[in-house]
């Protein structure tokens, strides 16, 4: 995929990363470096998470500041820089990052559904978990591909 300036990319090829082209089939950027891509992981994780106060506007505004990966909305630096953008005040921005801490805890089908891996959503993670006896992100990470294979979920 050609790189583009970051408003033509954004707003004529891809929104949050996937476009629908005429045959009303998805497409999606699989460039992690994408600017579009990193949005859209964003916009996933604030949206399994149910943050409200991070809306379309606002991750756009926070990319273009340059906090583009999901880590950046746990940095104060964030939070302090965005104070002094127009049209975020002390306030807003407070209840932003309150909303954040507030989701600090979450379940694994959560924070790995958050991450937007193709295919995998809370439901799916849900399942592989539940028939998998996992408890633990360290033993999801530890399991091969045929580990995920079981009721409803197949072979990929």
């Amino acid at each position: 995929m050609q790189t583009h300036a970051y408003s033509t990319h954004r707003k004529e090829y891809f929104r949050f990363g996937r476009r629908i082209n005429e045959n009303h089939s998805r497409l999606f950027c699989t460039n992690p470096n994408c600017l579009s891509y990193k949005i859209g992981r964003i916009a996933k994780w604030v949206s399994v998470l149910d943050i409200k106060e991070f809306g379309d506007a606002t991750i756009d505004t926070i990319a273009r500041m340059g906090f583009v990966d999901i880590s950046d909305l746990y940095k104060d630096d964030l939070y302090n820089r965005l104070k002094f953008v127009e049209g975020f005040g002390e306030k807003s921005v407070s209840k932003m990052k309150a909303q954040v801490e507030a989701h600090k805890e979450m379940s694994i089908e959560q924070f790995v559904a958050g991450y937007n891996i193709k295919g995998l959503g809370e439901k799916q993670i849900a399942k592989v978990i539940q028939e998998n006896n996992i408890t633990d992100l360290a033993t999801l990470f530890d399991m091969t591909a045929s580990d995920f294979i079981c009721e409803g979920i197949g072979d990929i």
